[in-house]
């Protein structure tokens, strides 16, 4: 079952990508998208865009530009670099949230990509190890589906 994503946002994040990684730039997009790539359908209802520290500026500059809310952009840095996030409006569905890479596990979902190609399309996901670590850390895996966890050692 191919996930529904429209395809203004498959172009949306195909055009981000291309251009991002042609100047060393990665960004790799989380949550909704990521997981229904993984093959849990659920509705769109935010893109969350995971940006490198070493190009926080351009990557925030070409989200906010892709989805033509670039006047955003003051606004959006400010939030983006004094609180490492920021949520913006793309006018319709679906909310744009940008983090900052800040910690060890955004380190290794930056620096170890799984690229989505499907014909025209192509961007970043996480891998799905660290994209169930990233959800449990936000706290929103519960809300995508049900863990279960079994240790051999305390079960009775």
């Amino acid at each position: 079952m191919k996930p529904y994503i429209p395809l203004t946002i498959f172009n949306n994040l195909t055009l981000i990508s291309r251009r991002l990684i042609g100047d060393r730039c990665m960004v790799v997009f989380l949550n909704d998208v990521a997981t229904s790539l993984y093959g849990l359908v659920n509705p769109l209802t935010e893109i969350r865009a995971l940006a490198s520290s070493a190009c926080l500026d351009n990557a925030l500059y070409m989200l906010l530009e892709s989805f033509n809310i670039q006047e955003e952009y003051s606004k959006a840095r400010q939030q983006l670099v004094g609180n490492g996030i920021v949520a913006v409006s793309t006018r319709t569905m679906p909310l744009l949230v940008i983090e900052a890479e800040k910690n060890n596990l955004d380190h290794e979902i930056v620096g170890s990509p799984v690229k989505y190609v499907d014909e025209a399309f192509e961007f970043y996901i996480p891998q799905l190890e660290y994209l169930i670590v990233k959800l449990l850390s936000l706290r929103l895996y519960g809300r995508t589906s049900l863990i279960w966890i079994y240790c051999p050692k305390h079960s009775r």
